[in-house]
């Protein structure tokens, strides 16, 4: 009698699938991330049964445990294995580039202007101005000047202290914090 052996073949498919770093990374004071890490490739082609292709949504790397960075790194970081022995990768690793760079905080002081205030009538606010704090990169810090802001209150007979809302503000600046807030 002959030996019989049953095969199973499911469907095989491929699929491009977003990379998506696990990262565990740190900075000295006054230094932060610049940008988007970048990875080299961000896709990879996964390939396998269909029904385990197709339920795959992203692939993540090992842990990039970085502490205490100053300066820019770049590097290679391995791919987590397939949870499923059938599944293939076109890539194994990927590239890394982290820039950093280093920050400071500014200071500008910019008149206030007022919106809203009926015809005949004048608004006299105090204080005049106010005080725009910011986080800026060292290296853009001298391309910052008050012309990049613009704080304005809108009148209001019913309130007694209006509220400072800042109209236009850099992109070079983040963590923006007016003072005072209310005038």
């Amino acid at each position: 009698q002959p030996n019989r052996i049953d095969l199973i073949f499911g469907e095989k498919a491929q699929k491009v699938i977003p990379i998506s770093l696990k990262s565990d990374i740190n900075f000295e004071r006054l230094f932060r991330q610049k940008g988007a890490i970048k990875l080299q490739p961000d896709h990879i082609t996964v390939s396998g049964p269909k029904i385990v292709v197709e339920a795959i949504e992203s692939i993540s790397t090992q842990s990039l445990n970085l502490q205490r960075l100053s300066k820019s790194v770049q590097g290679k970081i391995r791919l987590q294995e397939p949870k499923h022995q059938e599944i293939n990768y076109s890539h194994q690793e990927v590239s890394y580039v982290l820039s950093v760079e280093q920050f400071t905080e500014g200071k500008v002081m910019i008149p206030i202007q007022a919106s809203g205030v009926p015809i005949g009538y004048e608004l006299k606010l105090f204080p005049k101005e106010v005080s725009v704090h910011y986080v800026v990169s060292l290296d853009d810090f001298d391309l910052v000047d008050e012309q990049m802001f613009e704080a304005q209150v809108k009148y209001d007979a019913e309130k007694a202290r209006l509220t400072v809302k800042l109209n236009k503000e850099s992109n070079l600046v983040d963590n923006i914090r007016l003072s005072p807030t209310k005038v």
